[in-house]
């Protein structure tokens, strides 16, 4: 998957609660292939370096965290 974008072979990235940016060890390659996506899609708790990176477009939504569900998760 992170090679498909790096070659521009994927339209839309939809990321959850992760940050592939500083958590995959070549951090330069992860910022071309997350730049190159036309579309990307971020959710989580909190903002983090992907989230912010350039990008053709990129949308960002807010997710939950267990505590905050109904029930506890």
């Amino acid at each position: 998957m992170l090679e498909a974008a790096h070659e521009r072979k994927m339209e839309l990235l939809y990321s959850i609660g992760g940050n592939l940016f500083e958590t995959m060890p070549d951090p330069t390659y992860m910022r071309e292939a997350m730049e190159r996506v036309p579309l990307r899609v971020h959710q989580d708790i909190v903002f983090n370096r992907s989230t912010v990176l350039e990008g053709e477009e990129v949308i960002v939504l807010p997710a939950q965290t267990r505590y905050e569900q109904r029930g506890g998760g």
